[in-house]
């Protein structure tokens, strides 16, 4: 019940941005790359929602070998799991971060050449 409750929400992350953007192609690294960022974010919202919002501090993993915790777990990871492509859609189309790099002696030469 731990790898159902730790993984399979990551799926359906995957699932919705890739049919939300088709564009998007399938290909095997970058999907598993995707999937594992997913996990990262699917377990760290929903184990913050379990331990902030339900008041529930010192779960482990034995928990999920109670089936009323692992119900309430992968309910709250499926709607982590359905919120987190929107939201990142939403990033994406509104903030924009442009990073310029130029090396030392590009920006040695422009000093110079200004004075």
């Amino acid at each position: 019940m731990e790898i159902i409750g730790l993984f399979f929400p990551a799926i359906v992350s995957v699932w919705i941005k890739h049919t939300r953007n088709t564009h998007l192609t399938w290909n095997m690294p970058k999907i598993l790359f995707e999937y594992g960022i997913y996990v990262l974010i699917n377990v760290l919202i929903t184990g913050c929602t379990i331990t902030y919002g339900l008041g529930l501090s010192g779960v482990t993993s034995d928990a999920f070998n109670s089936f009323p915790f692992f119900i309430k777990y992968t309910i709250i990871a499926l709607v982590a799991a359905i919120v987190v492509p929107y939201i990142e859609e939403i990033i994406r189309k509104y903030i924009k971060v442009t990073l310029t790099v130029r090396s030392y002696d590009e920006q040695k030469n422009t000093h110079m050449e200004e004075h």
